[in-house]
């Protein structure tokens, strides 16, 4: 049925997203010199994330209920923010743009609070990274619709269909309690979901 084409539809979106971002942080790796100025997606030397990149987006879709449309749009603004993906920022990176895809597009989205605990931040975190991505892309978040539809059939061709993941997305089903938990730090996202116990 049409709500089951939705979930295949949404995991090869998903998985179009992760292997796409994974080939421009390899890439990236590739060039940077280790000596490039600090941003605020770049997670503490030495305390990179071990959560894999697949398993944070799909936990996203998972408790943020977003749209395919907004993983475009976070597609988008990856590459309109000019900022060069690397290993230590990836996470942070998509977590910006994720959060101004879901305001911009979504018609139910969630406060920064719930996103901080969703993404494994903390609420000044979020806001840092939301100021930053918005300005790093000159508050430019129209998509026009060949643009859309080009981003979108560039992640369904990146997806590889063998292991599509089967994403049901649901609202939390407690959102304040999820929403004031003391969470670990930025840089230790893995920890975070060993902490809710929701990994």
């Amino acid at each position: 049925g049409s709500a089951a084409r939705g979930v295949t539809s949404l995991g090869l979106v998903c998985a179009g997203l992760v292997k796409e971002v994974e080939e421009m942080a390899v890439k990236g790796d590739g060039v940077t010199m280790g000596d490039e100025e600090v941003t605020v997606f770049d997670a503490d030397k030495g305390a990179l994330p071990t959560v894999g990149l697949r398993d944070y987006v799909e936990r996203w879709i998972t408790y943020s209920g977003c749209s395919k449309m907004s993983l475009v749009l976070a597609s988008v603004y990856v590459r309109r923010s000019g900022i060069q993906v690397t290993s230590g920022n990836k996470h942070r990176l998509l977590l910006a743009c994720l959060v101004v895809a879901a305001k911009f597009h979504d018609d139910v989205f969630y406060s920064n609070t719930f996103y901080a605990a969703v993404g494994g931040s903390t609420l000044p975190e979020v806001n840092r990274l939301e100021q930053a991505i918005l300005k790093a892309c000159n508050w430019s978040m129209l998509v026009s619709k060949p643009d859309y539809e080009t981003r979108l059939t560039t992640l369904m061709n990146h997806s590889a269909i063998a292991a599509v993941p089967l994403i049901t997305p649901k609202q939390p089903q407690n959102i304040e309690k999820l929403s004031t938990v003391t969470i670990a730090p930025p840089s230790c996202v893995d920890r975070f979901f060993s902490f809710l116990g929701l990994n």
